[in-house]
């Protein structure tokens, strides 16, 4: 019933900006894919290369976050995307003013949790950072969230913890930057 009324809640998010009143450009994206149908692979991580090189060509230092019902899920989302900049010789090959040639010696921020991509412009906040239900970001201010299966069995199974995901979707917005992109990016598996 959860799960229902937040697709409900973020599908109806998606036609609309967040705050019509002011006008605001802010927008929801959904997808609702069937399990193993890709949508980390390919919507996530894969959509989350993808912008990266697109704020590249305007110049435009983007920095997104990744969450997760779980931390360890979070930081696997992240460890995904992560290995395409670490490894992958022809994203290097498309990018390289973003890649790093050898980014463990070479970035100044390389984590399991956040990384930086190379940067024409300062930028406080990381390239890419992982967080979720469990380690919430405070303090911190994306372009693009996305949020991957926020969702699940062990966060719908009592009204705690089911109000503790109500919270998270909606403060998820207050966590965008004022310019730029601005757009909070869901997928959830469809049961």
């Amino acid at each position: 019933p959860l799960h229902k009324k937040i697709c409900d809640f973020a599908q109806e998010c998606c036609h609309k900006p967040f705050d019509e009143e002011d006008g605001d450009d802010r927008q929801w994206g959904l997808l609702l894919a069937p399990r193993d149908g890709g949508k980390s692979t390919f919507f996530t991580a894969g959509h989350a290369i993808w912008v990266q090189l697109l704020a590249e060509r305007e110049g435009y230092p983007m920095s997104i976050g990744m969450a997760h019902a779980l931390k360890p899920k979070a930081a696997k989302l992240l460890g995904d995307v992560k290995w395409h900049w670490e490894a992958n010789e022809k994203l290097k090959w498309i990018a390289p003013n973003l890649a790093w040639r050898d980014p463990q010696k070479e970035a100044k921020l390389w984590t399991k949790d956040e990384f930086s991509l190379v940067r024409r412009r300062y930028a406080r906040e990381p390239s890419y950072t992982s967080f979720s239900l469990e380690a919430s970001q405070v303090m911190m201010h994306f372009d693009i969230i996305y949020l991957d299966d926020i969702v699940i069995d062990v966060t719908s199974d009592t009204v705690v913890v089911r109000e503790k995901v109500r919270r998270f979707f909606s403060a998820t917005p207050a966590l965008l930057k004022g310019l730029g992109w601005k757009r909070v990016m869901v997928a959830w598996t469809r049961w």
